[in-house]
């Protein structure tokens, strides 16, 4: 056996489980995205989306006006996706996952 090398005290293994998807596709990225512009996006030293949010979650409101062209400026892509595949984004980036990010 010595000469098919099993014996040499290597380590070999192999992979059961897929990994997490990492294209900017993925739905964890594009909910983290929005949820990064949510939080980072501002105007002058205002953070639009941010306070909206922190207001809205003391209002027991569930709500979130976000304007498109605000977040054609921060992220194109995310834009994009939301404008051509609302279907798939609209469940992602819901005020209630947002909230939910955000405890």
């Amino acid at each position: 056996m010595s000469a098919l090398g099993w014996d040499e005290g290597r380590i070999y293994h192999a992979h059961v489980l897929p990994g997490e998807d990492q294209s900017p596709d993925a739905p964890s990225k594009l909910v983290e995205q929005f949820y990064e512009f949510i939080l980072e996006f501002r105007i002058d030293n205002s953070y639009i989306y941010r306070d909206q949010l922190q207001t809205n979650i003391v209002a027991k409101k569930y709500v979130l006006d976000v304007n498109v062209e605000h977040l054609i400026l921060a992220n194109e892509h995310l834009a994009d996706k939301l404008k051509n595949e609302p279907a798939d984004m609209l469940p992602l980036v819901s005020p209630t996952k947002v909230i939910r990010l955000t405890r």
